[in-house]
């Protein structure tokens, strides 16, 4: 924590008055991770209480897209994927337009109450596609009233994925670099 230390602001050359910081972390600190999970964490767990059933269901024990393998009757859990989480970046996913319409806005309502604002710009929405010549158009999804941007393929993780659930794009990319 900033205990006692000083900022100015450089702006033209030129520096303000000094001014005491009174919130914060020095860049650096092994704290700040720590305080950041707890942060992300009890978004998450906020996020998760307001959920009903939207988001992806899977069978622990299955394969995870596997819908045929969800109607059957056996001894097995089935669970709800609804996001993977990695650093300050979150890939959810639904069964349908309204169900990510909605976690969408219950993620955005979660996030305003902590005091914290979903960047537009780098938000994005991709649709699997089912297999077949069938194909599904981009859902318009909104945050505020303004659309996200649709698109075909995105990187996650440092990882491109398309809008086949294929790594197709990921080995073509890897292969150039080889």
């Amino acid at each position: 924590l900033h205990v006692g230390a000083m900022a100015s602001v450089r702006i033209d050359g030129v520096f303000s008055d000094p001014f005491e910081l009174e919130c914060g972390l020095k860049q650096g600190s092994i704290v700040a991770p720590h305080l950041y999970n707890i942060y992300s964490g009890a978004i998450t767990m906020a996020f998760h209480k307001k959920l009903t059933n939207e988001g992806v269901p899977y069978r622990v024990g299955g394969e995870v897209l596997n819908l045929q393998q969800l109607k059957a009757k056996s001894k097995v859990s089935n669970k709800t994927l609804t996001e993977f989480l990695y650093a300050d970046d979150c890939q959810a996913m639904a069964i349908g337009h309204p169900n990510i319409q909605k976690m969408t806005d219950i993620y955005v309502t979660v996030c305003t109450v902590f005091g914290q604002d979903v960047a537009i710009k780098k938000t994005e929405a991709l649709v699997v596609q089912p297999k077949g010549d069938v194909q599904v158009p981009p859902p318009v999804i909104l945050i505020h009233g303004t659309p996200i941007k649709a698109v075909k393929e995105f990187k996650y993780v440092g990882r491109k994925e398309n809008d086949e659930a294929n790594m197709t794009s990921e080995t073509s990319a890897r292969c150039v670099n080889m």
